[in-house]
């Protein structure tokens, strides 16, 4: 069984700019898509900068928003920390079973054009893999066979477990890549800082 949104709706921002502060989709490492619906043939464009397109939720988190129930957009976002445990079962220190019709987490909840979406690791992943990141196929299809699961085997606890071994992976093999480019220009003088 998927864990959260994960075979329905997911979202990566995309990250690690090849060219210095520039996060556009060409210059990204790491791809950035949404998919909803489980449309994962049809990765669509992400524009973080769009306040119309991605905002952050706190109505089940323990912040507050002038108005909790209007998102904000991440750029325009207020972190002010409410904790609030509300209905719960035991006490505020030992608590048992969280009502999560209420607060439950510290976590704000992402929205793409309205749509709840799936972030990190797995989210990112997904997209990637459904990008056609060669790397990320690779080692994505290397575990899931290993383990003797099909893709969608990824979209589970243990996948998301994979997801974040994965991003490790991927980041390691991307610091000699860095080492290489830092290195070529030190030797050629370029010792701006970026």
């Amino acid at each position: 069984m998927a864990p959260g949104l994960s075979d329905k709706c997911v979202l990566s921002y995309g990250a690690f700019p090849d060219i210095a502060n520039d996060f556009s989709q060409q210059s990204l490492l790491m791809p950035g898509g949404a998919v909803v619906n489980g449309d994962f043939k049809n990765v669509m464009p992400v524009d973080l900068a769009d306040p119309q397109q991605i905002q952050e939720f706190v109505d089940h988190a323990w912040y507050r928003y002038p108005d909790d129930q209007l998102g904000r957009h991440p750029f325009d976002g207020i972190t002010d920390p409410w904790y609030n445990p509300g209905d719960v079962k035991g006490s505020d220190t030992h608590i048992q079973q969280l009502n999560e019709q209420e607060r439950y987490s510290w976590i704000k909840a992402p929205r793409w054009h309205g749509h709840a979406m799936e972030v990190g690791p797995l989210a990112r992943t997904l997209i990637a893999y459904h990008k056609g990141d060669a790397a990320t196929i690779e080692s994505v299809d290397r575990m899931m066979s290993a383990l003797k699961l099909p893709l969608a085997g990824i979209q589970s606890t243990l996948g998301r477990i994979l997801c974040r071994a994965h991003e490790a992976q991927w980041a390691v093999s991307k610091l000699q890549y860095f080492f290489d480019r830092l290195m070529t220009n030190l030797k050629n003088g370029d010792r701006a800082h970026r």
